[in-house]
């Protein structure tokens, strides 16, 4: 039987499966995908435009969990708007701020503009501007909330680059309402005070800025996306991430060779002029476009854009060879699983523990969680204690009483040995072709929504930080319980049923529903 596991998480000498592998040629064809997007796109890159104290640095710092600090230079000039601000807890991002940018002065609103469109036009993908977040305070009076410098900037979104509007400090205008709520001495406090002042806040909001925000899409004749924020609420942040991942335009192969003024007609036509706060994306979003599954791996805040890149992922590449052996031999079969590995833990990007997270040791740990899917149900006897021996519980210990006898300079290659059995188990089930399938699509599963609670965890932090002992404690538990239960004999009801081994599109469907109808969404 499997035991529950025990991981030691972090060694010297873990190797990383982004990076490690025996055999060289394997490496060359088993890429991580999100190795291959990150060469073409490292960092999502993001223009934020607004005045001072308009709450640039908190709003960067929620989305991303990134303790940075944006330093206002009121020098602000092209060398200022041109310098890359990035973050060592978070490299999958990167900001350009413009700084003292005050809408109305048109020297300081010019290089603004000339740097979206300079940006635009460069061959390097990844030297492109991504988004453009247009920070605004959100008002407090029916005054004038747009300049002339704003609604020039919403212009440029006809060059393909998605212009969001972000209302910042949304909070101050629930507080002000609740306030007013609790003035009137109708409600007290509880839920139904939380529920009538966002209901509130909200009629206010569209009272004082949806005039406004009508007349700048007839202005600029086109939809203009918006969204009020607050890093108080993260559902705010959520939808910010969302509406920004809806907007990104993907042009076609034929808009890809077309020149920038043509593919700035189609997007004309494509958008009609009116206010946009819809920030509803499809379950089956293609995160195809390197900007989307950047985006998606940089944020920190949303769960469902993980879980749709991580399945999209998977549809694109390894997945598809689960049912018919593509990608699968005795040779690579080892590195094929520390690639699907990598991607899935890859795109959730906890802070400070994809060490860790990557390590041979936690890939043994959600290994030995789904062991018991290498077992076959109606063994006889005989050939029950010959298919006992190739379990990966039975594997690991001898592994470890090998360490053990060796003395303590074999704590150095403990993650080898541990290793050297999940290679073992693996050679084992590659010789049957339904235990294949059913351990695979446990491991893709069990993986998936394990990340997905540490990720939950991370998200409730204002650093985005989850120590080690949670992660332990989160897998434990899950190894225990009667979902991974449920989930198993799901898997194995499935692949019994599965009456062509090259049903690749069934095994896939299979994945992404036990996914989804076992993910907490929402947060």
């Amino acid at each position: 039987m499997s035991q529950t596991p025990t991981m030691s998480y972090y060694s010297p000498s873990s190797r990383n499966p982004h990076t490690s592998g025996s055999d060289s040629s394997q490496s060359n064809t088993l890429v991580p995908t999100t190795s291959e997007v990150a060469r073409e796109c490292p960092r999502f890159r993001i223009l934020l435009v607004g005045k001072s104290g308009a709450g640039k640095s908190s709003l960067i710092n929620s989305v991303f969990k990134a303790s940075l600090a944006l330093v206002e230079d009121h020098r602000a000039g092209r060398a200022t708007i041109e310098r890359e601000i990035t973050s060592p807890y978070n490299d999958h991002f990167v900001v350009h701020d413009s700084e003292s940018y005050e809408p109305g002065d048109a020297g300081k609103f010019e290089i603004v503009k000339n740097f979206i469109v300079e940006r635009c036009n460069r061959r390097n993908f990844a030297e492109r501007i991504h988004a453009v977040w247009l920070c605004i305070t959100t008002p407090f009076a029916s005054s004038r909330i747009f300049e002339t410098g704003d609604e020039e900037i919403c212009k440029l979104k006809r060059l393909g680059v998605p212009v969001i509007i972000v209302f910042t400090k949304y909070d101050l205008m629930i507080a002000s309402t609740r306030w007013d709520l609790l003035k009137g001495g109708t409600i007290s406090s509880g839920d139904v005070l939380v529920k009538r002042t966002h209901e509130s806040a909200k009629r206010k909001f569209d009272s004082m800025c949806t005039p406004h925000l009508k007349q700048l899409a007839r202005t600029v004749s086109a939809k203009i996306p918006y969204v009020c924020v607050s890093s108080r609420y993260t559902e705010t942040l959520q939808k910010l991430v969302k509406m920004t991942l809806k907007n990104i335009e993907i042009p076609t192969p034929r808009q890809r060779g077309n020149t920038l003024r043509q593919l700035s007609d189609t997007l004309t036509r494509q958008n009609s002029a009116a206010p946009d706060d819809d920030c509803t994306i499809p379950p089956t979003q293609d995160y195809g476009d390197p900007r989307l599954l950047t985006l998606a791996r940089a944020q920190r805040v949303d769960v469902e854009p993980k879980i749709a890149a991580t399945i999209s992922i998977g549809k694109k590449k390894y997945w598809n060879g689960l049912a018919s052996g593509i990608h699968f031999s005795n040779q690579n079969i080892w590195t094929c699983l520390q690639v699907i590995h990598t991607d899935i833990v890859n795109v959730w990007n906890i802070r400070g523990l994809n060490q860790v997270l990557l390590s041979e040791f936690f890939l043994k740990a959600i290994a030995e969680v789904v062991d018991d899917l290498s077992k076959e149900h109606d063994q006889s006897r005989r050939s029950g204690r010959s298919r006992e021996n190739q379990t990966l519980a039975y594997l690991l210990s001898q592994a470890a009483g090998t360490a053990v006898a060796a003395g303590p300079a074999a704590v150095l290659v403990a993650p080898m040995a541990a290793a050297a059995a999940v290679a073992a188990w693996i050679y084992g089930i590659f010789r049957s072709g339904p235990t294949i399938i059913r351990c695979f699509m446990g491991y893709i599963v069990d993986l998936t929504i394990i990340m997905q609670r540490v990720f939950k965890i991370s998200v409730e932090d204002e650093n985005g930080i989850i120590d080690t002992q949670r992660i332990k404690d989160i897998v434990e538990d899950f190894n225990k319980s009667q979902e991974k239960k449920n989930i198993h004999a799901d898997i194995r009801a499935f692949v019994h049923d599965l009456r062509n081994p090259l049903s690749k599109d069934l095994v896939i469907q299979r994945i992404e529903t036990l996914i989804y109808t076992n993910s907490d969404l929402p947060m």
